[in-house]
């Protein structure tokens, strides 16, 4: 997996070392050559110093930036963001056009909603967001609330199982629950991803 992402040029490891540690059998076993990793780590230094992050730290502007509305989910930043999200999303699939639902379409009853995301602020954050949940924050909708807005006035039952307690999913306590739900409606969507822990 090292070898096969950092041809394909993933110069960095997000959180921990799982992948960075397979690298030195990747070499043994020739899945990847010195010169490529040598190119990764190049090109991981240069925008270190490029952001000043080997300079004192008197040297970088960054440093003296504050929490400020003026940096900080500013207007400008705020429309940006939404802009980006917009246009972030991709589909992979969407067979016989289940999407966009309709709210008003009469074959269907119930949609279910799987994850633990589903009502966490944290999944529509960055890593090095700030805490979704202060108080001076915009206000963030969650998933639920989307889908609770979206069916204020149609007759679609929205159900949610967790599925997983937590996104690392260590115990199956809920996999019945959500299997079972599931089964039962017409529409299911899979809320997955990383959180800010």
């Amino acid at each position: 997996a090292g070898a096969v992402g950092f041809k394909a040029g993933v110069d960095q490891e997000g959180g921990g070392t799982t992948v960075i540690d397979t690298l030195n059998q990747a070499l043994e076993d020739k899945l990847i050559n010195i010169t490529t990793i040598d190119q990764s780590i190049k090109r991981l230094f240069k925008v270190r110093i490029e952001l000043g992050m080997l300079d004192p730290p008197t040297f970088v502007k960054s440093n003296y930036l504050t929490n400020s509305s003026l940096f900080v989910e500013s207007g400008k930043h705020t429309k940006l963001a939404r802009q980006a999200s917009r246009e972030g999303v991709c589909m992979y699939k969407n067979e016989n056009n289940v999407l966009p639902i309709d709210p008003f379409d009469s074959s269907i009853e119930q949609i279910a909603i799987i994850g633990p995301q589903f009502i966490m602020k944290t999944l529509l954050l960055g890593n090095y967001a700030l805490d979704p949940y202060d108080d001076h924050r915009i206000n963030i909708v969650t998933l639920r609330e989307g889908f609770e807005n979206y069916l204020e006035n149609s007759h679609i039952k929205l159900r949610w199982s967790p599925g997983c307690i937590n996104i690392g999913c260590g115990e199956d306590i809920f996999f019945e629950e959500a299997i079972n739900l599931a089964k039962e409606s017409d529409i299911v969507f899979i809320s997955l991803g990383l959180d800010q822990n």
